[in-house]
């Protein structure tokens, strides 16, 4: 008799531990990511896209042109600054604050100058 108790409690434990594995496996199956199906792209979405594309390195063409414009056209300004004005050898080196504060208002006063010609000029 105690043996064929112990044997049915044996077959229970079994058979809940055999359930929970189940469980612990459906678990894990359901945790998986799914694999997205593929769907082919029609020719429409094809060249739709290859349009996109298209437009894009163009647009990128176009900016760095404009980017490569401007950057000529700055060192084209600064290269005429630098030839338009020279700092005097005492503001080079100035001996005083007041010494550099005359030689920061000259400056200024040549850039602005320098900044009205340009424009005049680039407007001709």
């Amino acid at each position: 008799m105690a043996v064929v108790v112990y044997q049915l409690r044996v077959n229970l434990a079994e058979s809940r531990l055999e359930n929970r594995l189940v469980h612990i496996q459906q678990l894990q199956q359901a945790l998986q990511p799914q694999p997205k199906a593929y769907r082919q792209p029609s020719p429409e979405e094809v060249a739709a896209h290859q349009r996109r594309l298209k437009e894009q390195a163009e647009e990128n063409q176009r900016i760095a042109a404009a980017h490569a414009i401007a950057a000529a056209e700055g060192r084209r300004k600064e290269e005429a600054w630098s030839r338009y004005f020279t700092p005097t050898r005492a503001c080079m080196l100035p001996e005083s604050n007041a010494r550099q504060q005359v030689c920061e208002a000259n400056r200024s006063k040549h850039r602005a100058r320098f900044e009205e010609n340009w424009v005049a000029n680039k407007k001709t």
